[in-house]
Parts: C-alpha cells; sequence; structure tokens
C-alpha cells in the first residue's frame, strides 16, 4: 500500500546532522506519542521527501503530464498541508502569513474532497479554520 511504502521510504530520507530525527518506534505503541518537535519534523521535513515518490509514481509519466489524476491530487493536498506546517511551524508570523495560511487552508480542504471517499472531517479540521485569527 501506498502508507506502506511511505512508512518504509520515511527511513531512508537523509537529514541534515541537528535535525530531528524519525523516532526509531513510530507508528507503534511503544513509541508512545510524538513531541511537538517530532510532529513538525515529520511533516516538514521526513513525511515531504518520503512521500513524493509515491505520489509523483513514475516520473517519466509525471513529466510528461500523464500522472494519474489521483496521485496529483493526493500531492495537491499533501503539498498545502505542509505548506500550512511551515507556516505555523515559524517562529514569527505577520498578518500577510496569517492570511496565506488561511488561503492554503481553504486548498487543503478543497483538495480533501478529491481523494477517498473514507476521508472523514474531523474536529480539529474545524478548529484550523480559527489558525488565522489566532496568529
Amino acid at each position: 500500500s501506498m502508507i506502506e511504502s511511505i512508512v518504509k521510504n520515511l527511513w531512508e530520507v537523509v537529514v541534515p546532522q541537528g535535525k530531528t530525527r524519525v523516532p526509531s518506534g513510530l507508528g507503534t505503541k511503544a513509541n508512545g506519542k510524538l513531541k511537538a518537535s517530532e510532529w513538525h519534523s515529520l511533516f516538514a521535513t521526513h513525511l515531504p521527501l518520503a512521500a513524493i515518490e509515491n505520489f509523483i509514481g513514475d516520473y517519466q509519466l509525471f513529466a510528461r503530464g500523464e500522472s494519474s489524476k489521483f496521485n496529483l491530487a493526493l500531492l495537491n493536498n499533501f503539498v498545502t498541508l505542509v505548506e500550512c506546517t511551515h507556516i505555523t511551524g515559524s517562529r514569527t508570523t505577520t498578518s500577510s502569513d496569517s492570511a496565506c495560511f488561511g488561503q492554503v487552508y481553504q486548498e487543503y480542504t478543497s483538495t480533501s474532497k478529491e481523494i477517498p471517499e473514507d476521508l472523514k472531517i474531523l474536529p480539529n479540521h474545524y478548529y484550523t479554520l480559527h489558525t488565522p485569527a489566532q496568529m
């Protein structure tokens, strides 16, 4: 499955010294919950690098614009989520960052409709709509 492939790729991502590494037991009960810095590192660095191969698929098809619509929808959705992570993870934010976050999160919610039907909208999705006002 795509998720198994992404998890496998997580362990192959090489990051610079000083960057938070993926916890060794990621996804297991033994590892427990992730710290905030681990979540940020996971979404800002590790997942984008590990997942890109899965979303693009065959690079030659992607380069010719022939990648599957589903893969492109997943890629667009994931990129917006990563962009939101980068904005909220900044040490300082401006009013333009807040506006950008609002726009990007709207893109995230609209691209979420293009992917699997079993996607559930959770309370956190609604809470996040209020993030720009809190920045």
